[in-house]
């Protein structure tokens, strides 16, 4: 990281703001071409989890190139500058790295891993429809790599 004065080094800050976040933009390559999407998801520590229908553009990417990238960002406050819009600023947290994914077909997996994104809006415990569960996927990013970088902290 070029500004290591504004790196995240503390693992439990970047886990923290993981469970807190509660969107993140996956990128993806498809047919040869950059592809990101925005999506909510669920962390454990160790794992992203990201649910979705069985097919589309997202399915097909992940399986021609199973490797993930991932970043989250808070914005918290934009600093106006004095006299020219170059000294403007912004107080963020970010949190970006990849890893491998994979598909979660176990019923009972799928629930730990849905509990995972649901904890973030509300304490549980949760039901999961059978139906639901069977018509959707589980995808399972095992990270390899993670940063963290604010500003204004």
């Amino acid at each position: 990281m070029r500004r290591t004065d504004r790196e995240i080094t503390d693992r439990a800050v970047i886990d923290e703001f993981l469970h807190k976040a509660t969107v993140i933009y996956i990128g993806l390559s498809h047919e040869g071409k950059p592809y990101v999407v925005p999506m909510n998801f669920g962390y454990d520590g160790e794992h992203i989890y990201l649910h979705s229908a069985q097919a589309g553009k997202k399915i097909e990417a992940i399986h021609q190139c199973a490797y993930i990238s991932f970043t989250a960002v808070a914005y918290d406050v934009v600093v106006p500058g004095e006299n020219a819009a170059c000294n403007w600023s912004a107080k963020y947290q970010s949190v970006m790295g990849g890893g491998t994914a994979s598909f979660i077909h176990d019923e009972e997996e799928k629930k730990q891993a849905l509990d995972h994104l649901m904890h973030k809006f509300e304490k549980g415990p949760f039901e999961y429809h059978p139906q639901v569960l069977a018509r959707m996927v589980i995808i399972k990013i095992k990270i390899s790599e993670i940063s963290g970088k604010q500003a204004g902290y």
